[in-house]
């Protein structure tokens, strides 16, 4: 192979070398554009109160706080649900989204029941077929219907950028019938469970308007700052899986 054979041969592999370098670049540059256009979901800390609906009752009012001004509520809210803030801060929408609640209740619930045995306040508190109840002449009687509470579906979230009201994902009322029971026992006996609260864990699949499916898991973990008999001051932190 003569020099000007051996040149050209060296240039043609060069510019082929530079021709796959550019493809590639472009493609990684496309796929990197089409995942921006992804949604992406995730859930907001949210400070909040908890009171009695009644005198003498346990604090499952839970109100929101405004971050910005912790001595403002929401009042908003319903009495019988509390919700967390949902966002979405990918470019593009989310649709059919199916949430699915996970707690291990039946055990708290055997963990409430023996903190109130603690204390002189009468109650009974059980999980049976799926149900949280609490029966006291004190605090009143209820039940929360868990293995209805575990799914729901949101028809669509869309981007930050264009929803600026985050969506509200409704917390099941059994999980904060339970929590306010568990630490309003906690404070009346004196009990050092009170930082012993599992996680809640939420799964949410849902798609984009291409039908393509996404995952995304998260623990949410309540905080308590403040604890007395009629309230409860903490805050709700979701950590992603």
């Amino acid at each position: 192979m003569t020099i000007d054979q051996f040149i050209a041969l060296a240039a043609s592999i060069g510019a082929c070398l530079a021709a796959i370098a550019t493809f590639l670049t472009v493609g990684q540059m496309a796929m990197q554009r089409t995942a921006s256009f992804h949604p992406e979901l995730v859930v907001s800390r949210i400070l909040f109160e908890g009171r009695a609906i009644f005198a003498g009752g346990l604090p499952t009012h839970w109100v929101a706080i405004d971050n910005a001004d912790p001595n403002k509520s929401n009042n908003e809210e319903s009495k019988f649900f509390f919700s967390v803030p949902l966002s979405n801060i990918g470019l593009g929408a989310a649709k059919n989204l199916k949430v699915v609640w996970e707690f291990p209740i039946e055990e708290f619930a055997v963990k409430i029941e023996g903190l109130a045995r603690q204390t002189s306040v009468s109650a009974n508190i059980s999980f049976k077929n799926g149900m949280f109840s609490i029966e006291s002449e004190t605090l009143g009687t209820g039940t929360s219907i868990w293995k209805n509470q575990r799914v729901e579906h949101i028809d669509y979230v869309l981007p930050a950028a264009v929803q600026r009201e985050a969506t509200r994902l409704r917390l099941p009322h059994a999980y904060v019938m339970a929590t306010s029971a568990f630490l309003y026992f906690s404070f009346i006996a004196k009990s050092k469970q009170i930082s012993e609260l599992p996680p809640l864990k939420v799964t949410l699949d849902y798609q984009d308007i291409a039908d393509s499916t996404y995952h995304a898991s998260f623990d949410i973990q309540m905080h308590v700052e403040m604890l007395s008999e009629p309230l409860i001051r903490a805050y709700l932190e979701a950590k992603r899986n």
